[in-house]
């Protein structure tokens, strides 16, 4: 370290015109030798410097999207790529609330109430698949198309329920579509699917309030509203405003009953309970809290 430290300071003060320090002999180093140190001293003299690509010196190093070190218990939905972010990802959602089993049964009960056998169901903003698997293991016949801005989520929900029996693989019956709910015009892959008019369900579960603050959440049930068939069923569950959370794009329960009005949903003489799972029965509207959630179905 000495011997290094000496070197360095014998090439500064060699730049800076004063007489070079004299080393003693070692390894055949013959003292006093003119030297030009590379950066820091650390590079061999004619090792080539790799740049970026904008030919500067800064950023060399692998790109971060080589150098993935994520915390677990951090990631978001944007930052999945594998299969056990994807898991990580919907673990931390599941421990955080709890409740999302019970709003997806929920929603799968109102679905076999309102439906005949083999529905066509279209979920808005499905994620790794949590609800996908659960509709395809309650409804038998289930012909379903996920929708998602993040293709490797997609990717991930597609291998998820690769591994769910069901009557048919999923390559004729489950499909899965990347868009973007808010900008794209994503009801004509549907209509090219000629799902237009003929979807049975449109369900969701914790993503309404990310697409964006009322006009945004509000255009999205329009437009889910001309896929359905008449009678057909929207069903989702959304966390409910708190007045402790920051998140502007949560409502309160009436709130959420006059949006759907206003998209022309039928949500007259329906009811509003608290954790009830399998209605014997099926009236129009009904809505359920399930801690930080509200849960609602309705007609076209």
């Amino acid at each position: 370290m000495t011997r290094f430290c000496a070197t360095i300071l014998r090439g500064w003060r060699q730049g800076q015109g004063q007489p070079a320090l004299k080393l003693p002999p070692k390894s055949g180093m013959e003292c006093g030798t003119p030297f030009t140190p590379s950066i820091l001293g650390s590079r061999r003299q004619n090792a080539p410097i790799r740049r970026s690509e904008n030919g500067s010196r800064r950023g060399w190093r692998q790109p971060k999207s080589q150098r993935r070190s994520l915390r677990l218990d951090m990631i978001r939905s944007a930052d999945v790529r594998t299969d056990s972010e994807a898991r990580s990802w919907e673990a931390r959602l599941n421990r955080e609330r709890p409740q999302r089993k019970q709003v997806a049964d929920w929603i799968c009960s109102r679905i076999n109430a309102a439906s005949a056998s083999s529905p066509r169901v279209v979920e808005l903003a499905c994620g790794a698949g949590f609800l996908a698997e659960i509709l395809r293991r309650q409804l038998p016949g289930l012909r379903y198309c996920g929708l998602d801005l993040s293709p490797h989520l997609l990717e991930c929900a597609r291998r998820r329920l690769e591994t769910v029996p069901g009557e048919q693989g999923i390559g004729s019956v489950m499909k899965f579509h990347c868009v973007n709910l808010v900008n794209d015009d994503w009801t004509a892959y549907l209509v090219k699917m000629g799902w237009e008019g003929n979807v049975d369900a449109v369900v969701s579960i914790q993503a309404l309030h990310d697409l964006g603050e009322l006009p945004q959440q509000k255009q999205v049930l329009e437009q889910a509203r001309g896929l359905l068939r008449d009678g057909g069923l929207l069903a989702y569950g959304d966390l409910l405003y708190d007045a402790q959370s920051p998140h502007s794009s949560r409502y309160t329960l009436e709130e959420h009953e006059e949006m759907l009005r206003s998209c022309g949903y039928s949500i007259s003489g329906g009811s509003s309970t608290e954790g009830v799972v399998g209605d014997s029965g099926f009236e129009d509207y009904a809505a359920a809290t399930f801690g930080e959630f509200g849960a609602f179905s309705c007609r076209k």
